[in-house]
């Protein structure tokens, strides 16, 4: 389920009997959930449980890797709690930093063909697209992803560099290029 799905989905409330059929008995007031009803309230779970609140994930995103997606609050001296669900969606790279650093694999990077996700808890908080290589077509990285490196490796190369290969491809085309720069060494 969505962060925002699930930060803006209210509490199932717990059906009541009747007040007539109340004054009659001493039944249950509280009647339970039905099984969908029951679903619902349980999909609104956002597993606090698993994550040891460490505060990894977001050191090794704002000091690390200078993007700044995870927000967290102080509960105690030693405890930190995501508390902005929506941050992520909107400044993540999908680097998969913060998931390296998570001690318990509370947060996790997953890919799937088309998209890669970030999950805290089996929550999603970002979900983007994969680029796709140019010579074999396999998904690779998102944009953001991608931007972040060209930013970051061209300003410090100084040339502009197309980045539009998977690392396999890209690895078989620069030792390609390579041998051919060589030239052959001649016969004694």
């Amino acid at each position: 389920m969505q962060a925002a799905d699930k930060i803006a989905s209210q509490r199932v409330s717990n059906p009541h009997a009747a007040i007539e059929v109340r004054r009659q008995n001493f039944e249950p007031v509280e009647l339970g959930y039905s099984e969908e009803e029951a679903r619902r309230e349980a999909g609104r779970c956002l597993r606090c449980d698993v994550c040891i609140r460490c505060g990894s994930c977001e050191r090794v995103c704002r000091e690390q890797m200078k993007i700044e997606a995870l927000s967290f609050s102080e509960i105690t001296s030693d405890e930190r709690i995501l508390s902005d669900y929506s941050s992520p969606a909107e400044r993540c790279i999908a680097c998969g930093a913060c998931a390296l650093a998570c001690p318990t694999g509370a947060m996790q990077i997953h890919d799937s063909q088309t998209h890669r996700e970030l999950s805290l808890c089996g929550t999603v908080l970002n979900r983007l697209e994969l680029l796709r290589c140019t010579s074999c077509g396999v998904a690779f990285a998102p944009q953001r992803y991608m931007d972040l490196v060209v930013q970051k490796s061209d300003g410090e190369l100084g040339k502009t560099v197309t980045r539009d290969l998977c690392p396999d491809c890209a690895r078989i085309s620069g030792a390609q290029k390579f041998a051919w720069s060589v030239p052959p060494q001649e016969e004694q």
